[in-house]
């Protein structure tokens, strides 16, 4: 190819110091030299030829060559340009019969329209293509229209429609054995099956693509694979097998690609290792990613990794290195204009200070979140901030502000008809009730919360609840209402597996019994409480308990207490 260009070039310079006709030359020449600059990735001299001649190129009428200049323009990003030049070239070979490549301009337009987002106009063009080319006999185009107008119907939202086609378009390449394609429809495939939520679908296609790739020795197209099979099973939460795929990808991008990709799979790497609680090997990948987005000036991007980090630098208990890194992301996204990315990093910032014991600080935060979720217009994210700012108040013992926030939240969602999140808001509420010692409004409140739980199917919040509830009974006296609810929790705690809640029934069921002055079961269910909470290291419900539970340790030593724990833990009862 570049020993065409240089012929070419050679000739325009030749006609151009002869002076020969600026027409001539557009239409003989500069064409041909435009597009195969354009074919080999030279845009620099292209455009120079284009702008040139731009005003000999516009009279162009011979559709080959308008085609040519159609396609050069579509390359640089001039659309509406390359929408004149192709409608002229579609014209021309409509006139001329040549079906063939006015398939391609159609398709071509197609493509147009799908840059512009405007979903109808490129469906109708690359319907238009496949009819054409099934009428010539091009299956392998065939089967790129039907991937075209596949990605369409998805992006209108019809992923019933997008998948036909897809599948239409995964029969042609497997008669025809075009392997590239064929992997690349089972990636359009296997997204389908991705948004429409069947994951087991999704991972099978993904499958399918990689030992195609590995059937052809395509080992760069392996790698977005499997960052996006590590994509499937993050959504799992199995953790341990994205990690293995997207550490795949990235062997493959640092051996093959010279970095292409590799900061999204960094970031991706670190995410999983967060989520597995491995701090130190989140940071080290989220610090590569920085470094990455850094030296690219991509700041819209280094907003998140540094929220990423400050996450991470959380979970080690490291709060100035963590709010240093928060700080970071709100300058980059202030900086790239980022409003939910910012609003993010203040509920970050906000959550850090709650955990620290700087209330007004956490308030100051959620109140610039709560701004900017306000002018977005973010309705989910005010009922999340709000209830945060609930929970603050609460913690600050200013109740009644507590609870005009739990109405705010609760009111957003009741107006927009969602009750998916309206258990724990009045769950909230009737705690806030409860601290007031206003039972009959905490029991109502909790009433409202658990017969939302059991209509939702929320069996964990449920238990939830239902402790709570007998915590009510407990309060005003009611022992045997409050033990029937303490029970109905410990069933469903053991039933989802919720270890530590059964820690706060057993010693709200043992706080009972000594009421109630029975020694031996009060004792059993204290040692149980107690046995749990030292087995998963939770130090605050232990200090709170110490009165019940130190002359337990006292009496029967603490080897004995822990063994006691452990056989009536394993018996399943006191």
């Amino acid at each position: 190819m570049n020993t065409d260009i240089a012929a070419l070039q050679a000739q325009l310079d030749a006609a151009e110091s002869q002076g020969l006709s600026p027409e001539w030359i557009a239409t003989e020449i500069a064409i041909r030299l435009i597009d195969l600059y354009s074919k080999s990735g030279q845009m620099e001299p292209a455009w120079e030829i284009y702008a040139r001649y731009d005003e000999q190129l516009a009279d162009a009428e011979d559709p080959v060559q308008v085609r040519m200049l159609g396609r050069m323009l579509l390359r640089v990003g001039r659309l509406d340009e390359a929408l004149y030049h192709y409608g002229k070239a579609e014209k021309g070979l409509t006139e001329a019969g040549d079906r063939k490549k006015r398939a391609t301009v159609l398709n071509a337009i197609g493509r147009i329209y799908s840059l512009k987002t405007a979903w109808d106009k490129a469906l109708d063009y690359y319907l238009k293509a496949g009819k054409l080319l099934v009428k010539v006999g091009r299956p392998i185009e065939v089967a790129t229209a039907y991937n075209n107008i596949g990605r369409i119907y998805d992006n209108k939202g019809d992923q019933d429609k997008a998948l036909a086609y897809h599948l239409k378009a995964r029969q042609i390449l497997k008669k025809t054995a075009e392997w590239p394609g064929l992997a690349a429809t089972h990636v359009n495939i296997a997204l389908i099956h991705f948004r429409k939520g069947d994951l087991d679908k999704a991972l099978a296609h993904y499958e399918d693509a990689v030992r195609i790739r590995r059937r052809i020795g395509d080992v760069t197209g392996l790698a977005p694979l499997y960052s996006d099979i590590g994509l499937i099973y993050s959504q799992r939460n199995d953790w341990d097998n994205a990690l293995v795929n997207y550490l795949q990808a990235e062997k493959i991008l640092r051996e093959t690609a010279e970095g292409a990709g590799l900061t999204s799979v960094y970031q991706n790497i670190g995410l999983v290792y967060f989520r597995k609680g491995e701090w130190d090997p989140a940071l080290k990948n989220y610090r590569k990613a920085e470094k990455r987005l850094r030296t690219a000036g991509n700041g819209a991007r280094l907003a998140l990794i540094y929220r990423d980090m400050g996450d991470a630098l959380v979970g080690k208990g490291e709060w100035d290195g963590a709010i240093q890194c928060f700080h970071q992301g709100e300058k980059w996204a202030i900086e790239t204009g980022q409003r939910a990315e910012l609003a993010a990093i203040y509920r970050q910032l906000a959550s850090a200070a709650s955990l620290q014991g700087e209330l007004d600080l956490a308030l100051d935060h959620y109140q610039d979140e709560e701004a900017i979720r306000t002018a977005l217009g973010d309705r989910a994210g005010l009922v999340s901030a709000y209830e945060n700012m609930g929970l603050v108040h609460s913690k600050k013992d200013d109740l009644d502000t507590a609870l005009r926030y739990y109405f705010k939240a609760g009111q957003i969602l009741l107006e927009g008809g969602d009750l998916t999140g309206m258990a724990p808001i009045y769950n909230n509420i009737g705690l806030n009730y409860a601290k007031k010692e206003e039972w009959d409004k905490a029991l109502e409140y909790y009433l409202k919360a658990e017969e939302l739980a059991l209509e939702m199917g929320d069996r964990a919040g449920l238990a939830h609840i239902k402790n709570n509830i007998g915590l009510v009974y407990d309060n005003t006296g009611e022992w045997g209402k409050a033990l029937g609810c303490f029970r109905n929790s410990e069933q469903i705690r053991r039933e989802v597996g919720d270890v530590p809640g059964l820690a706060f029934t057993y010693f709200n069921m043992g706080a009972i019994y000594r009421q109630r002055e029975d020694r031996r079961k009060a004792d059993r269910y204290l040692i149980l409480a107690g046995y749990i909470a030292a087995t998963r290291n939770m130090k605050h419900e232990l200090a709170e308990w110490e009165w019940a539970l130190k002359p337990l340790m006292e009496e029967m030593g603490q080897t004995r207490f822990m063994e006691t724990g452990r056989d009536l833990f394993d018996r399943g009862q006191p």
